[in-house]
């Protein structure tokens, strides 16, 4: 087995390595979103696809979703599902990597459970070396959990679960697609949280919490504090349930371009579900939102049908609002070019959902979900001013439609493997493509072991037909990203590990001028403890 491990890493090292080198290299895209290609807690926050009031089971697969292990770098949000191997519990991890551009990448993670209490820590880093001139990067962060479990036949609220934690990251980077390529940005992002939740008692369930965030920016001096406070109630019955959901959130700004000193965001939610069938769902309810110059109020429903062994029916219609604030955005676009904008009250107006989902025994599910929505500002991108320096631009109108098939096949004999196909056409009210949003986008994953010492991960990232420019002028080519990752357990608890990425060398842009980096090779260890 180490013979086949030390070929196969020979294999892709000589041939890879002998491909023409690029000229033009941009930071890859866990630079872009400050995300590494290990789990961090700021992920970017996307705009969101249609909203939908049916079940999470419906949507998400029945895989644990766990990244594939130091893997895929270009890709700005954990892979849903990952494969996550049948390990023993494990008190600690350590991993560390270094490679041609990466030098180096690491990850602590230290795990403890005491009776009803879980403990975890993680910190990591990672360092990119100049491969051109000013695309150097580096990213340092850590994050703290607590899990509290409270007895049922405790006094003080029986079954509930209390969390609490913090996380703290820093990256910085150079915008050198502009006219200034030494321009250096630093971005740090703090936060607090702490909830409590119960679906213990057979008649209420309830999840309150708050999360506390501080942003900076450092060429600027930009510092946001957004205060968020959340909560669920809901009472139950044997064929229906009463719920509500309610937020609040706090925006103070300083040192920004508008001067204004922040805003505030309610929201809230009330609905009945009700069972008229065991195979059968139906839920009603109303959605209200504001902020100061905004309000939005709608009814929703939804359909949930299980018409077949292993079929389920859902239809929605769910209006609604979603809130970001300057840090969501910097975290959408990290070559933002801050503006007089703090703040998107992004209204769906109307939003249709239908979706088909066959699974079976838990082994595999295929599904097929479509949707078409109305918003009210719809946000994108542009860097029409100042080359490089992407500007935030707000549309009165805009038309989304998409269509997605997916399959899943969870951990068995063959593998686990995962399949997406998504064909959308996000368009303004003059007809024309919202940059940045790809006409058709695939991914595909797929993770086998060999013995329980020895495997590996792939995966395949298509995005088509992305648009750069309002008036649809300009394109950025097809992105096209292979990679493939390694493992062989040398011995118990100690992996040697070889991640090859960006495989076809391609030329490949997140963001107009900003290409990313060509074939690398990672070499690591990973120790469990």
């Amino acid at each position: 087995m180490k013979k086949y491990f030390i070929l196969i890493i020979l294999f892709f090292s000589t041939s890879l390595f002998a491909q023409t080198e690029q000229q033009s290299i941009e930071l890859p895209d866990f630079v872009i979103t400050g995300k590494q290609n290990i789990d961090m807690p700021f992920a970017a926050k996307k705009k969101p696809e249609l909203v939908s009031t049916i079940s999470k089971d419906f949507l998400t697969p029945q895989i644990s979703p766990e990244e594939f292990p130091l893997l895929f770098s270009s890709t700005p949000v954990q892979i849903q599902p990952g494969i996550k191997p049948f390990d023993d519990y494990y008190n600690g991890t350590l991993k560390i990597q270094a490679g041609r551009y990466s030098l180096p990448t690491g990850l602590l993670s230290l795990n403890q459970n005491f009776d009803n209490y879980l403990f975890n820590a993680n910190v990591w880093g990672t360092n990119i070396r100049e491969y051109i001139s000013n695309s150097n990067y580096n990213n340092i962060g850590f994050s703290l959990s607590n899990e509290l479990f409270l007895s049922t036949r405790s006094d003080f609220l029986p079954g509930s679960k209390i969390k609490f934690g913090a996380d703290y990251f820093r990256d910085s980077y150079h915008l050198f697609a502009t006219k200034d390529p030494s321009f250096l940005r630093e971005r740090n992002n703090g936060s607090a949280n702490i909830s409590i939740e119960s679906s213990y008692n057979r008649w209420i369930s309830y999840d309150f919490g708050f999360v506390g965030n501080i942003y900076t920016l450092s060429e600027s001096g930009l510092k946001e504090t957004n205060l968020n406070a959340n909560g669920l109630f809901e009472f139950k019955q044997n064929n229906f349930s009463i719920g509500a959901v309610g937020s609040y959130r706090k925006q103070s700004l300083e040192n920004n371009i508008s001067g204004n000193n922040g805003n505030s965001f309610y929201s809230a939610e009330s609905y009945v579900k009700i069972f008229p069938m065991k195979s059968l769902l139906l839920n009603v309810g109303f959605d209200y939102a504001s902020n100061s110059s905004n309000s939005f109020f709608a009814p929703f429903g939804s359909v949930e049908y299980n018409f077949e062994k292993g079929f389920t029916l859902t239809c929605a219609y769910k209006p609604g609002v979603e809130y970001f604030n300057a840090t969501d955005i910097f975290y959408i676009n990290p070559y933002y070019n801050p503006g007089t904008i703090d703040n998107i009250f992004l209204k769906y107006k109307s939003n249709l959902s239908l979706g088909l989902k066959f699974e079976y025994n838990k082994i595999y599910s295929v599904s097929f979900r479509s949707g078409y929505s109305k918003a009210e500002n719809y946000f994108y991108f542009e860097d029409a001013v100042d080359k490089g320096k992407f500007d935030l631009f707000v549309l009165p109108e805009a038309s989304i439609f998409s269509a997605v098939i997916e399959f899943v096949l969870n951990p068995t004999y063959y593998g686990s493997f995962f399949a997406n196909v998504k064909f959308q056409d996000v368009k303004d009210n003059f007809d024309k493509i919202v940059p940045y949003e790809p006409k058709f986008t695939s991914t595909l994953a797929y993770g086998y072991n060999f013995s329980p010492d020895f495997g590996f991960n792939a995966k395949y990232l298509l995005k088509l037909n992305t648009y750069t420019d309002i008036i649809n002028s300009d394109k950025i080519d097809s992105y096209h990203n292979i990679s493939f990752s390694l493992f062989y357990e040398l011995l118990k608890g100690f992996k040697l590990t070889a991640d090859f990425q960006n495989i076809l060398n391609r030329s490949n842009f997140a963001w107009k001028q900003y290409q990313e980096k060509p074939f690398d090779v990672l070499f690591g260890v990973e120790y469990r403890w």
